[in-house]
């Protein structure tokens, strides 16, 4: 197909793939200048897919894998194309100018494997006119950064005469740089010999970008977090060490000290959710973090007295501490004086969307002593007041025969 000039008074007839054997025959018909025909003949081409960068297909033993879906009879889509009074050769030449892809076609058979032949696309993305280009080594795109591997590779692929694709440094006219998804091939002759290689470019520049910043955000998320975790341990020794060891004051700092503990186990929580092995994620799932929160209060006595259940929600990380703390001041208040005070009570935490609004519900059985001192009235209710206002929530208390209801309304920004 490449190779064949209008001049030439030649038109592909129609192309074959040979899944087999990895190769197409494509019949070429010969007319004089009257348009009669002069000869039929079928010339073979080969193509040996190895790495296939849309669908990640690697291998040499993929050959029978169809990857150009070529005309199945010797008429059909060349005939239409005829119909329009449109010769083969120029729709097919004319279709290659107008691509967005970037192509050359090079000779290795003449000395340094020459460019012969670049479209339109190709002096776009590299700056050059086409007559800079053609009869030209296709190194000269390279950068002084350009990384040795991935040149050495193109090499060892032309040398083998194999399939080969790459993502290269490479620099434009203007000496900017550029990084080429480069895709590599063999073009066979009628007699199965070597005839040319293809080369299709993409600039992927902006994706390379992309993935070094997010491998630059991991490396300083799991720094940052590493130092958080160490920052949450400081302030709990400092609090115990500070602590005295009788009188009232000694409850706020063991108050204040399992706060601590609470936030870094909600952070830690958020770190071991994602899908960043660096940093915290942008969103946490709400049932592990529920989880989390209420681990330290699921022993083998009390496993069948904490439960908790609800839809799979996931909620943005700017609520964690807000939620982490208020379930820790709950469950804190149940341990001291409510449902988890003796071997009685229950607590279940369910979770539900109503109306668009994320409706979290802490159900508290045999509060106890809590009853007579709701602790609505306590500095734990401060907190967690000033807690749901951060992130626009709303808080409601409901003291029952049964015990207390908690009801934490917040609004779709929480929900991911």
């Amino acid at each position: 197909m490449l190779g064949c000039a209008a001049a030439d008074g030649h038109y592909i007839r129609c192309i074959r793939a040979n899944t087999s054997h990895g190769r197409y025959g494509v019949w070429m018909h010969e007319e004089d200048e009257n348009g009669g025909p002069v000869s039929d003949e079928r010339v073979t081409t080969a193509f040996r897919p190895e790495h296939d960068p849309y669908d990640n297909t690697i291998g040499k033993d993929h050959q029978s894998r169809r990857v150009f879906q070529a005309l199945q009879d010797d008429v059909g889509a060349n005939r239409r194309i005829a119909e329009l009074g449109i010769r083969s050769d120029l729709f097919f030449e004319q279709a290659l100018e107008q691509t967005r892809m970037a192509v050359c076609v090079t000779d290795p058979h003449q000395p340094d494997n020459p460019i012969v032949f670049v479209n339109n696309a190709f002096e776009a993305m590299t700056g050059y006119a086409r007559e800079d280009i053609v009869g030209k080594n296709c190194r000269f795109l390279q950068s002084p950064r350009t990384d040795p591997k991935m040149v050495a590779r193109l090499r060892k692929a032309i040398d083998a005469e194999e399939t080969c694709v790459v993502e290269i440094l490479n620099r434009r006219a203007d000496g900017t740089e550029f990084y080429n998804s480069l895709h590599v091939g063999p073009i066979y002759g009628q007699d199965g010999r070597l005839a040319l290689f293809y080369g299709s470019q993409w600039d992927v520049t902006d994706l390379v970008e992309e993935r070094e910043r997010t491998m630059r955000l991991k490396i300083i998320g799991r720094e940052l977090n590493h130092r958080i975790g160490n920052m949450f341990a400081v302030v709990g020794s400092i609090l115990r060490l500070s602590r005295p060891r009788e009188g009232e004051g000694k409850q706020s700092f063991i108050d204040a000290e399992n706060r601590i503990q609470a936030l870094s186990r909600a952070h830690q929580a958020s770190i071991n959710m994602g899908d960043n092995p660096g940093g915290a994620t942008e969103t946490v799932d709400l049932h592990k973090l529920v989880e989390t929160i209420l681990l330290p209060y699921q022993t083998e006595q009390q496993r069948n007295r904490v439960t908790f259940g609800g839809p799979e929600i996931s909620i943005l990380a700017h609520a964690v501490s807000a939620v982490s703390l208020t379930l820790h001041e709950l469950s804190t208040n149940a341990a001291k004086h409510g449902g988890l005070r003796d071997g009685e009570g229950t607590i279940r935490v369910v979770w539900s969307v109503d109306d668009g609004l994320l409706d979290l519900r802490w159900m508290e059985r045999g509060a106890g002593e809590a009853k007579r001192n709701p602790e609505h009235k306590g500095t734990g209710a401060k907190l967690i007041n000033t807690l749901v206002q951060s992130i626009d929530a709303t808080v409601e208390r409901e003291w029952g025969e049964d015990g207390l209801i908690v009801r934490l309304k917040m609004p779709p920004s929480v929900m991911a």
